[in-house]
């Protein structure tokens, strides 16, 4: 068994790789769910772009970015060997259609 010194650099076909990304998410949105709440319904959509198979490996937060980070795992997502940072996705809050309007009662009729 030969020993590599130590600082010796390992090629990087034998790095090892994850399937991982990053997202981002901002505080403020993030304190809305539960501050203002949120009604699910169609129009809902908290994460866009996330696969159905990710799992949820690890989360912090950021004081730099200022920014909670979800670490995802996915077999869609592209391998990254464990010595590099996975790639980094903004995520936004979507609450509703912006394009609805809300619905004003009609004027009673007079007889």
């Amino acid at each position: 068994m030969s020993k590599e010194p130590v600082g010796a650099i390992v090629p990087e076909e034998e790095v090892a790789t994850r399937r991982t990304k990053v997202m981002m998410i901002n505080p403020v949105e993030w304190m809305a769910l539960f501050t203002t709440g949120v009604r699910f319904a169609k129009q809902v959509q908290l994460i866009e772009g996330v696969p159905a198979d990710a799992k949820l490996i690890g989360c912090a937060y950021d004081i730099r970015r200022d920014a909670i980070l979800l670490v995802l795992e996915s077999d869609e997502y592209e391998p990254v060997p464990i010595t590099k940072q996975p790639p980094t996705q903004l995520v936004r809050l979507k609450f509703g259609d912006p394009a609805a309007t809300k619905k004003k009662k009609a004027p009673k009729r007079k007889k």
